[in-house]
Protein backbone atom coordinates (compact mmCIF):
# COMPACT_ATOMS: atom_id res chain seq x y z
CA UNK A 1 0.00 0.00 0.00
CA UNK A 2 1.52 3.84 -0.65
CA UNK A 3 0.44 6.83 -2.78
CA UNK A 4 1.22 9.61 -2.93
CA UNK A 5 -1.14 12.82 -4.12
CA UNK A 6 -0.97 15.06 -7.31
CA UNK A 7 0.47 18.04 -4.78
CA UNK A 8 3.29 15.40 -3.76
CA UNK A 9 2.02 14.59 -0.58
CA UNK A 10 0.95 10.61 0.95
CA UNK A 11 -2.83 10.23 0.44
CA UNK A 12 -4.62 11.30 3.38
CA UNK A 13 -6.09 7.55 3.31
CA UNK A 14 -2.56 5.78 3.02
CA UNK A 15 -1.55 7.88 6.06
CA UNK A 16 -4.29 7.13 8.11
CA UNK A 17 -5.06 3.49 6.79
CA UNK A 18 -3.70 2.07 9.73
CA UNK A 19 -5.27 4.13 11.78
CA UNK A 20 -8.38 3.16 10.28
CA UNK A 21 -7.96 -0.63 10.22
CA UNK A 22 -7.20 -0.14 14.07
CA UNK A 23 -9.89 1.84 14.72
CA UNK A 24 -12.12 -0.57 12.79
CA UNK A 25 -14.80 -0.73 15.19
CA UNK A 26 -15.97 -3.90 15.67
CA UNK A 27 -19.66 -3.99 15.72
CA UNK A 28 -21.30 -6.99 17.19
CA UNK A 29 -24.20 -8.22 15.82
CA UNK A 30 -25.43 -11.57 16.96
CA UNK A 31 -22.71 -14.36 17.72
CA UNK A 32 -20.15 -14.14 15.17
CA UNK A 33 -21.12 -11.00 12.90
CA UNK A 34 -18.75 -7.86 13.04
CA UNK A 35 -17.88 -5.03 10.20
CA UNK A 36 -14.66 -3.14 10.11
CA UNK A 37 -13.91 -0.09 8.48
CA UNK A 38 -11.31 0.31 5.29
CA UNK A 39 -10.25 2.84 3.62
CA UNK A 40 -9.37 2.13 0.22
CA UNK A 41 -5.96 3.48 -1.27
CA UNK A 42 -6.92 5.30 -3.98
CA UNK A 43 -4.57 3.68 -6.05
CA UNK A 44 -7.02 0.44 -5.57
CA UNK A 45 -9.83 2.05 -5.80
CA UNK A 46 -10.83 1.07 -9.02
CA UNK A 47 -10.58 -2.53 -8.22
CA UNK A 48 -13.14 -2.03 -5.77
CA UNK A 49 -15.76 0.52 -7.20
CA UNK A 50 -17.18 -2.10 -9.57
CA UNK A 51 -18.50 -4.12 -5.71
CA UNK A 52 -19.91 -1.25 -4.65
CA UNK A 53 -20.97 0.36 -7.54
CA UNK A 54 -24.88 -1.02 -6.94
CA UNK A 55 -24.83 0.24 -3.47
CA UNK A 56 -23.70 3.57 -4.75
CA UNK A 57 -26.07 4.47 -7.52
CA UNK A 58 -29.15 2.89 -5.37
CA UNK A 59 -28.52 5.71 -3.02
CA UNK A 60 -27.80 8.57 -4.90
CA UNK A 61 -30.47 7.77 -7.00
CA UNK A 62 -32.78 7.71 -4.43
CA UNK A 63 -31.43 11.07 -2.52
CA UNK A 64 -30.74 12.98 -5.70
CA UNK A 65 -28.09 15.06 -4.24
CA UNK A 66 -25.43 14.69 -6.76
CA UNK A 67 -24.59 12.82 -9.67
CA UNK A 68 -23.42 9.03 -9.62
CA UNK A 69 -20.99 9.70 -12.69
CA UNK A 70 -19.30 13.05 -10.63
CA UNK A 71 -19.06 10.82 -7.55
CA UNK A 72 -17.43 7.69 -9.44
CA UNK A 73 -14.73 9.81 -11.53
CA UNK A 74 -14.56 11.80 -7.87
CA UNK A 75 -13.21 8.28 -6.38
CA UNK A 76 -11.29 6.82 -9.14
CA UNK A 77 -8.79 9.75 -9.48
CA UNK A 78 -8.23 10.07 -5.71
CA UNK A 79 -10.43 13.33 -4.82
CA UNK A 80 -12.71 11.24 -2.80
CA UNK A 81 -12.11 8.71 -0.82
CA UNK A 82 -14.02 5.21 -0.60
CA UNK A 83 -14.60 3.36 2.59
CA UNK A 84 -16.15 0.51 3.24
CA UNK A 85 -18.03 -1.69 5.71
CA UNK A 86 -16.69 -5.55 5.46
CA UNK A 87 -17.86 -8.33 7.85
CA UNK A 88 -15.09 -10.28 6.70
CA UNK A 89 -17.25 -12.25 3.97
CA UNK A 90 -19.08 -8.95 1.94
CA UNK A 91 -19.54 -5.62 1.71
CA UNK A 92 -22.13 -4.25 4.14
CA UNK A 93 -21.68 -1.03 2.81
CA UNK A 94 -19.93 1.62 1.22
CA UNK A 95 -19.12 5.47 1.89
CA UNK A 96 -17.51 8.29 0.06
CA UNK A 97 -15.88 10.91 1.90
CA UNK A 98 -14.24 14.17 -0.03
CA UNK A 99 -12.62 17.29 2.03
CA UNK A 100 -13.68 20.98 1.47
CA UNK A 101 -13.09 24.26 2.18
CA UNK A 102 -15.39 27.26 3.03
CA UNK A 103 -14.77 30.21 4.27
CA UNK A 104 -11.12 29.27 5.75
CA UNK A 105 -12.73 25.90 7.46
CA UNK A 106 -12.00 22.30 6.55
CA UNK A 107 -14.73 19.69 6.39
CA UNK A 108 -15.08 16.16 5.45
CA UNK A 109 -18.50 15.52 4.11
CA UNK A 110 -20.10 12.05 3.33
CA UNK A 111 -21.14 12.88 -0.32
CA UNK A 112 -22.74 9.34 -1.10
CA UNK A 113 -23.46 6.16 1.08
CA UNK A 114 -25.42 3.00 0.39
CA UNK A 115 -25.54 -0.41 2.09
CA UNK A 116 -27.56 -3.47 3.44
CA UNK A 117 -28.44 -4.04 7.07
CA UNK A 118 -27.55 -0.66 8.58
CA UNK A 119 -27.50 -1.75 11.75
CA UNK A 120 -23.98 -3.44 11.09
CA UNK A 121 -22.35 -0.27 10.25
CA UNK A 122 -23.81 2.50 11.22
CA UNK A 123 -21.61 2.71 14.16
CA UNK A 124 -18.61 3.10 11.64
CA UNK A 125 -19.69 6.79 11.53
CA UNK A 126 -17.70 7.05 14.08
CA UNK A 127 -14.38 5.87 11.91
CA UNK A 128 -15.20 8.64 9.65
CA UNK A 129 -15.43 10.94 12.51
CA UNK A 130 -12.15 9.95 13.89
CA UNK A 131 -10.80 10.61 10.05
CA UNK A 132 -11.90 13.96 9.93
CA UNK A 133 -10.77 15.00 13.02
CA UNK A 134 -6.80 13.54 11.68
CA UNK A 135 -7.34 15.64 9.02
CA UNK A 136 -8.30 19.00 10.80
CA UNK A 137 -11.57 19.09 9.89
CA UNK A 138 -13.98 21.75 11.60
CA UNK A 139 -16.67 19.50 11.20
CA UNK A 140 -18.43 16.48 9.07
CA UNK A 141 -21.03 16.93 6.98
CA UNK A 142 -23.76 14.81 5.16
CA UNK A 143 -25.68 15.39 1.75
CA UNK A 144 -28.38 13.20 2.64
CA UNK A 145 -32.06 12.62 2.93
CA UNK A 146 -34.14 13.76 5.71
CA UNK A 147 -34.35 10.28 7.48
CA UNK A 148 -30.44 10.44 8.20
CA UNK A 149 -31.73 12.95 11.05
CA UNK A 150 -33.36 10.38 13.27
CA UNK A 151 -30.50 7.59 12.94
CA UNK A 152 -28.03 10.74 13.48
CA UNK A 153 -29.07 12.02 16.58
CA UNK A 154 -25.82 13.74 17.35
CA UNK A 155 -26.08 15.79 13.97
CA UNK A 156 -27.93 18.64 13.99
CA UNK A 157 -29.17 20.17 11.01
CA UNK A 158 -27.50 23.29 9.56
CA UNK A 159 -28.53 24.41 6.02
CA UNK A 160 -31.31 23.45 4.08
CA UNK A 161 -32.06 22.67 0.53
CA UNK A 162 -34.98 23.94 -1.20
CA UNK A 163 -36.35 22.51 -4.51
CA UNK A 164 -39.98 23.40 -6.16
CA UNK A 165 -40.01 21.13 -9.46
CA UNK A 166 -40.70 23.35 -12.53
CA UNK A 167 -41.69 20.49 -14.72
CA UNK A 168 -42.63 16.67 -15.03
CA UNK A 169 -39.92 14.24 -16.05
CA UNK A 170 -37.61 17.33 -15.63
CA UNK A 171 -34.56 15.10 -16.12
CA UNK A 172 -32.27 16.23 -19.19
CA UNK A 173 -32.05 13.85 -22.17
CA UNK A 174 -28.70 12.51 -22.88
CA UNK A 175 -27.04 14.33 -19.60
CA UNK A 176 -24.98 11.98 -17.07
CA UNK A 177 -26.98 10.91 -14.26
Amino acid sequence: MGGVSKDGGAWPCVETHRFAMLLSMRIESGATMSCHLICIDPAQAHEFWPHVASLMKAAMEKGRLSSYADVEHAVRNGTALLWLAWNGERIKAAAVTELTYANGEKFCTIVACGGHERSQWLPLIAGLEAYGRTQGCAAMRIYGRRGWRKLLREYRTTRVLLEKELTRGSRVPGAAQ
